[in-house]
C-alpha cells in the first residue's frame, strides 16, 4: 500500500479560500391564482422553500440579484392550471431592469389546436445565462382560454405545480 504525505492542502484561488456554500432558492405558491385571459399576469408566490442568500422578495413575487450573488444562473419557473386547457400557454421569466432589448429571459410556449379538454396541463420555461446585482426575476403566465381560469396551488413539499427556482451555476 502507498502514502502520501504532506504538510498542507492549500486551494488554487486567488483569494486562498474555497466557498462550496451553493446558492440556492426555490419559491412556489399554496393558493390558486386566478389568470386573466389574453394578458401577462404576474405569478403571485407565498412561501419559500429555500433560499440559500435571501434573495426572494415574497413581497414583490420575484428574486433580486445581489453583488454576492451575481453570476450565471439557472433558472425554470412553472405554472399550472387548475383542470382545463387552452389553446395558447406561455410562462415567461422576466428580468427587471429591462438591460437586454426585452424583459424577457425566455418563454416557453404551448399550443393545443383547440383542445381544451383535459387536466391540470403545466407550462415550464427554464434560462441560464448572466444576472448582475440589481437584477430582479419574476415569471409572468398568459393563456388564452376565453375567460379567466385558475393556477393549481402547490401542496406539501411535493406537489409543486406552480414554482420559480433556481441555482448559480458559476461566480463573475
Amino acid at each position: 500500500m502507498s502514502q502520501l504525505f504532506v504538510d498542507s492542502i492549500e486551494p488554487k484561488t486567488s483569494g486562498g479560500l474555497v466557498n462550496l456554500k451553493p446558492c440556492t432558492f426555490a419559491m412556489t405558491s399554496g393558493s390558486a391564482q386566478s389568470l386573466t385571459n389574453a394578458s401577462q399576469n404576474t405569478l403571485i408566490f407565498d412561501r419559500t422553500m429555500h433560499d440559500s442568500h435571501s434573495i426572494v422578495d415574497l413581497a414583490n413575487n420575484k428574486i433580486v440579484i445581489t453583488a454576492a450573488t451575481e453570476g450565471i444562473w439557472f433558472i425554470e419557473a412553472q405554472w399550472t392550471f387548475d383542470n382545463s386547457m387552452s389553446d395558447r400557454r406561455q410562462c415567461n421569466i422576466r428580468v427587471s431592469p429591462d438591460k437586454f432589448g426585452s424583459s424577457y429571459l425566455t418563454i416557453a410556449e404551448h399550443n393545443r389546436n383547440g383542445d381544451t379538454t383535459g387536466g391540470n396541463p403545466a407550462t415550464v420555461a427554464s434560462y441560464l445565462g448572466l444576472l448582475e446585482s440589481g437584477d430582479s426575476v419574476y415569471v409572468t403566465a398568459y393563456h388564452s382560454y376565453g375567460s379567466a381560469r385558475n393556477t393549481q396551488p402547490s401542496t406539501g413539499t411535493s406537489q409543486n405545480y406552480t414554482f420559480l427556482r433556481g441555482f448559480r451555476i458559476g461566480q463573475l
